[in-house]
């Protein structure tokens, strides 16, 4: 009898694609169904925390729109001198179509050439080779009724409501913008007033170019503050040059200096600023119109909450970050830049719309450093030429100043050192840092005429 061994043979049940597709697929659609609820969910606590975030500053009267952005300016500025200054911007720009005007410095292509100086105040008399003498005065009689409407603009309330529909971060400056042919023929004018050595008519120009400062003093946008320093530049200028050779009388130059001093008190509203320029960013996400520049790529971005909540967020910061001295503040900015980083990402569109938005705050720290610095400068050099009236002779060094009351902070940059000053015979140098090589200027290695233009200033006094 022989015996049967059975064997257990495994049997291996066949591959069914169908089945492991619809598993993959129900796995796939938990996975993304619970992707989705995760991001309902963040969404819709970031719009309630976005409409709080609104309302706290709404209940605190800070803008949060295009129109409390309009209330907020018309709170802040007069409207009775609108008109006249709505004039003088018109009668500018009347002057800038004047046959003559593409031959004239300043205001047109007109320049000296031959190595003479494109400034007419260090003129000694008027290059043969230059625009003809008359036309620059034929010009600037032209535009007396201007000058006329600019002192009666002093008088009057300050700042002043100029034309302005707000309209998120397409609002458009058109006024400010076209003030600036004001500034140019104020400049014009304070110049050729100095060739003239007519000190009642620079005067008149300097104090011109004040008023339209203050006119458009109102906090509101970057690039109205950022056109304020520039428009302060222009006017710091002609004041440091016109001390370069004996021009003024004492109650002149301490009559500048206290302008200087004015301007040297006030630093940029940044809480006040900023806070519009959250206001129209939230107005332009809040909007369908989308950007004037870029509008292909904003319009692809989507605007979630946790997006603009986030970029609210990153103003709030650099409100609280503006209250640092100045000194401080460029660590914080970027501080606030790299904590606001991390956050951002690509889902929400947060990133790219940081991109595409928020402020570039290192350049606005950098202008308003240079800004202080040319501040510092042309009062030292009203503080030389005082000394020289006062003494008959130059300091030795700048230490000597401190006989005239001068503050110890003008006779340094901000960030780069002490300014450099020299004296040869009966001459005096004063210069500023090395912008080309960012080092300190070096007491007693004053710039050369080869050199002249890597500095920020230098003035040589006669």
């Amino acid at each position: 009898m022989s015996n049967v061994t059975s064997a257990t043979t495994k049997v291996n049940k066949p591959f069914r694609p169908i089945a492991w597709i619809k598993g993959f697929t129900l796995a796939a659609c938990g996975v993304i169904a619970i992707a989705i609820g995760w991001v309902a969910t963040t969404q819709v606590m970031a719009a309630r925390e976005l409409t709080k975030y609104k309302n706290d500053l709404k209940s605190q009267g800070i803008p949060i729109d295009n129109a409390s952005v309009e209330k907020t300016l018309d709170e802040r500025t007069n409207p009775e001198g609108s008109e006249t200054f709505r004039s003088i911007v018109k009668l500018a720009r009347w002057g800038s179509s004047l046959a003559s005007v593409d031959s004239i410095p300043i205001v047109g292509a007109g320049l000296a050439t031959n190595g003479a100086s494109d400034s007419i105040i260090n003129w000694k008399e008027w290059p043969s080779d230059a625009v003809p003498e008359r036309f620059v005065s034929d010009y600037l009689t032209e535009m007396e009724p201007m000058f006329v409407l600019l002192e009666q603009l002093a008088k009057m309330p300050k700042p002043v409501r100029i034309d302005l529909q707000v309209d998120g971060l397409n609002t458009l400056f058109y006024q400010l913008q076209e003030s600036r042919n004001v500034m140019n023929v104020l400049s014009l004018e304070a110049r050729y007033a100095i060739f003239k050595k007519d000190k009642t008519r620079a005067l008149r120009a300097i104090r011109s170019m004040t008023s339209v400062n203050e006119a458009l003093d109102s906090p509101g946008f970057i690039v109205w503050e950022l056109q304020l320093l520039a428009y302060q530049g222009i006017l710091l200028s002609i004041i440091q040059e016109s001390m370069a050779f004996e021009f003024w009388d004492q109650p002149d130059i301490a009559a500048l200096k206290e302008l200087i001093e004015n301007a040297r008190s006030r630093s940029i509203p940044w809480k006040e600023v900023m806070e519009c320029e959250r206001a129209i960013v939230m107005a332009t996400l809040d909007s369908h119109e989308g950007l004037a520049w870029d509008s292909e790529v904003y319009a692809m971005v989507p605007k979630l909450p946790s997006a603009k909540l986030k970029l609210m967020r990153h103003y709030g910061d650099l409100i609280e970050a503006g209250s640092l001295p100045l000194e401080k503040r460029r660590e914080r900015f970027s501080e606030v830049s790299q904590e606001t980083n991390s956050l951002i990402n690509l889902w929400d569109g947060s990133a790219i719309l940081a991109g595409l938005i928020l402020p570039q705050t290192s350049a606005i720290i950098d202008v308003t450093v240079r800004h202080t610095d040319s501040l510092r400068f042309a009062y030292l050099a009203c503080a030389l030429r005082e000394y020289k009236l006062a003494k008959d002779k130059w300091p030795a060094d700048l230490d000597e100043l401190s006989s005239l009351g001068v503050p110890r902070d003008v006779l340094a940059s901000l960030e780069r050192g002490p300014f450099g000053y020299q004296v040869e015979a009966d001459k005096a140098w004063l210069w500023s840092y090395d912008i080309r090589n960012n080092r300190e200027p070096k007491i007693g290695n004053r710039p050369t005429d080869s050199t002249t233009s890597q500095y920020q200033s230098v003035l040589s006094f006669e």
